[in-house]
């Protein structure tokens, strides 16, 4: 395969997806999407309906063109609060649909979704979440979690505890916790509560969830929820797909 990953971020009811995956499905090892599919921005001017609607042509473009086994799809805040009552009541986004909050539920479950992933390049072990981990995050949840690992992450979904701790909004996002969770994470707080040197288990991190016109990419994360999709070649090297097209 040409790339490793083609990496799709927040997509909110766009089709900016669409050439990309039409185009790269086949030149990538794995297609990984970063969470948060409905809940659209009223001044984009996508309804919920049309939300939906460009759910099922994602999917079933997945489905029928035999991706389904190379995809991962990840949860969102935006997606979390149709999943799980926990989290709608301590975590829950502005904007859930209340008109079809069941449709999408039963559209999630019909999907192999998780909170975390993780991978390697040639010399980098990623992880992709939907807002990234923060170190204080991490910090206060140790103990419940152990070792940050892709599968851990996931784990906290088995649990109320997990859950909880899943559900946990920054102060700087407006909530009651000195940083958010990897569903809720604003991208400030990897500046603000940063890894040690050589503390985290993971060489760079991907995510979307804090929403700018540009991404933001550093050494040891990648923050792309710029309303485009980028690619991972082999040796952990990130590009905007507009670049490569």
């Amino acid at each position: 395969m040409e790339y490793k990953y083609l990496i799709i971020p927040d997509i909110h009811g766009r089709t900016f997806w669409r050439k990309p995956l039409e185009v790269l499905a086949e030149r990538v090892e794995r297609i990984i999407f970063l969470g948060d599919y409905f809940d659209p921005y009223p001044s984009e001017g996508i309804g919920e309906d049309d939300a939906i609607a460009n759910w099922k042509e994602m999917t079933a473009f997945i489905d029928d063109n035999g991706l389904s086994e190379r995809t991962t799809m990840l949860i969102g805040n935006h997606d979390a609060h149709y999943l799980n009552r926990i989290f709608d009541i301590y975590g829950g986004s502005t904007r859930k649909s209340r008109e079809h909050k069941t449709e999408i539920a039963s559209l999630f479950r019909e999907r192999n979704l998780a909170v975390a992933f993780d991978g390697e390049t040639e010399g980098k072990k990623v992880l992709f979440t939907h807002a990234g981990v923060n170190h204080d995050w991490f910090s206060r949840h140790e103990q419940l979690m152990g070792n940050l690992t892709a599968d851990n992450i996931n784990a906290l979904t088995d649990s109320y505890e997990g859950w909880t701790a899943l559900s946990e909004v920054g102060s700087i996002r407006g909530g009651f916790h000195p940083t958010g969770s990897p569903l809720w994470s604003d991208v400030r707080e990897q500046y603000s509560s940063p890894w040690p040197d050589g503390s985290c288990p993971y060489d760079i991190q991907v995510f979307g969830h804090t929403k700018r016109r540009e991404p933001v990419i550093e050494d040891d994360f990648a923050m792309l929820d710029c309303q485009q999709c980028f690619v991972m070649t082999h040796d952990g090297t990130l590009s905007a797909v507009s670049d490569i097209l």
